[in-house]
């Protein structure tokens, strides 16, 4: 009967159809949010792995660096103004320890070539890389801030 065939279809629609769309899309936002944070340049293998290996304390390490960002970028370029070689060197270590451990190691060893130049006085390396670094700094920031978006949804 048609009411017979209308039930198997139900069942085989069913059958291979998701759950319900919020199933669907609960699986969808960590490979989506793994790839833009790939492709925003972190390795988020390493990062887990700095995080104990807790994806939970992971998200929050990026929560917390994307939050600090331009406060910790604001205060990098005032110690550049300043000349205070000093208090860059301390803040610059903080950032290159923080880029490591959420798996940016590309920006983390530049980082560190700025700290060793303020540890050394080299106020042209500094003054050559500073900018460079900053915005590379912000524009990781930023890419951050957009992928974890993803999880919002």
């Amino acid at each position: 009967t048609a009411e017979n065939l209308d039930k198997k279809k139900e069942s085989v629609v069913l059958e291979f159809a998701p759950k319900n769309r919020k199933e669907q899309k609960k699986e969808d936002p960590d490979s989506r949010l793994k790839a833009a944070l790939k492709k925003a340049g972190l390795d988020t293998e390493e990062g887990v792995k700095y995080s104990a290996g807790s994806e939970d304390l992971y998200l929050e390490l990026l929560k917390d660096f994307v939050k600090d960002g331009e406060g910790r970028k604001k205060d990098l370029d005032r110690f550049f103004g300043a000349k205070d070689w000093t208090s860059y060197r301390v803040l610059v270590h903080a950032m290159k320890s923080g880029l490591r451990t959420i798996g940016a190691d590309g920006l983390s060893k530049r980082a560190k070539g700025l700290e060793d130049a303020s540890g050394a006085g080299d106020e042209d390396y500094i003054d050559k890389e500073h900018g460079s670094f900053t915005d590379s700094y912000l524009k990781l920031v930023s890419d951050i801030g957009e992928a974890m978006e993803i999880i919002k949804e």
